[in-house]
């Protein structure tokens, strides 16, 4: 039996950086070898050359391998059902590694539940983000077993330098336009926090606003957030996005906790229970809350979570939670 894991390339953002990361613990450290797909836009592909592109991913298949393919796949469904439908034909087992659930980041998409439901519903196993999810999923219909991820993970292989320092600061590592996502950076008043966002475009004329250029490394920004950021914000304004991070495991969380710093969550954010057992950062109502607390917070206070995100960052840096539910996923499987 051999083990592989779907990896995408040429796909811009995190969701091609987080199955990069994926692909990289399970390949270095669980002995996978990885099927990479290449993103491109072609609706009316012809089917000869569907099915030859897809031949080409699965020709070392043999009967009785794992396959884990991680979803989405972000290619058009027509792609991804044929290679569902290949992989299948080989006789391989299917696992599903689930990045995002499609039909939960916008209102528009949630009527493709049904549609994920039952794509999902073709593998043997599927490694959920969380218990919430997992039981979200089995009362929309999920049949397969499930496996919770609990955190995503965020390798580093390098020195992040200098202990960071309290500073009455507040870093949104997000899009920081107009979109519904990210609407309350449009009316951040506090004088006292200072609410900083990475932006190289119009910077909006707001004395409560600290601006940083837009990090283009992994290594860069880890650097900026463990030397300039005070704390790390994981929040949403749009009423979708916040169902969806209660049962979501944030990329955003895990970059803040591999950076050592301080996070700012919502107190619904399915991590909650280990942001608090762990001292990992701040749990609020509301934005004005989180304002009032950091400002309330002093460096002796601010040094202990440090030392406790430093003990827990550990397994993040070194990708033990995808470790962990990968290898579950085949014991459980088998066992």
């Amino acid at each position: 039996m051999k083990k592989y894991i779907t990896n995408i390339y040429a796909f811009p953002g995190t969701a091609q950086q987080a199955q990069n990361m994926v692909t990289q613990i399970a390949c270095d450290s669980l002995g996978f070898q990885e099927l990479g797909t290449y993103h491109y836009v072609w609706a009316d592909e012809p089917t000869n050359v569907l099915f030859g592109r897809v031949d080409g991913i699965v020709a070392s298949l043999q009967h009785g391998d794992i396959v884990v393919m991680q979803y989405p796949t972000w290619e058009y469904d027509r792609f991804t059902n044929t290679l569902i439908r290949e992989i299948k034909s080989y006789g391989a087992h299917l696992f599903f590694f689930i990045q995002d659930l499609r039909s939960q980041m916008s209102i528009e998409a949630a009527s493709f539940l049904p549609t994920e439901i039952n794509t999902l519903n073709q593998a043997e196993v599927v490694i959920t983000h969380s218990d919430a999810m997992s039981a979200f999923l089995k009362q929309n219909g999920l049949t397969a077993k499930t496996i919770s991820l609990h955190m995503m993970d965020h390798p580093v292989t390098f020195d992040l330098g200098p202990r960071p320092k309290y500073r009455p600061v507040i870093t949104y590592a997000g899009i920081t336009d107009d979109t519904k996502a990210a609407a309350f950076i449009q009316n951040w008043d506090n004088q006292q926090v200072k609410l900083r966002i990475y932006c190289n475009g119009q910077k909006p004329a707001n004395a409560n606003y600290l601006y940083a250029p837009w990090q283009n490394s992994d290594a860069k920004l880890l650097y900026d957030l463990r030397e300039n950021a005070g704390f790390g914000l994981v929040w949403a304004s749009d009423p979708t996005w916040q169902n969806y991070m209660q049962m979501n495991a944030t990329f955003k969380l895990s970059t803040y906790l591999a950076a050592g710093i301080p996070v700012i969550a919502n107190k619904d954010i399915t991590q909650h229970r280990i942001i608090e057992e762990k001292h990992l950062g701040i749990l609020v109502d509301s934005l004005a809350e989180a304002q009032q607390k950091v400002a309330a917070l002093g460096p002796a206070e601010y040094d202990q979570m440090v030392d406790s995100i430093a003990k827990f960052s550990t397994l993040i840096r070194n990708g033990e939670f995808t470790k962990r539910a990968l290898t579950e996923a085949i014991f459980n499987y088998y066992y």
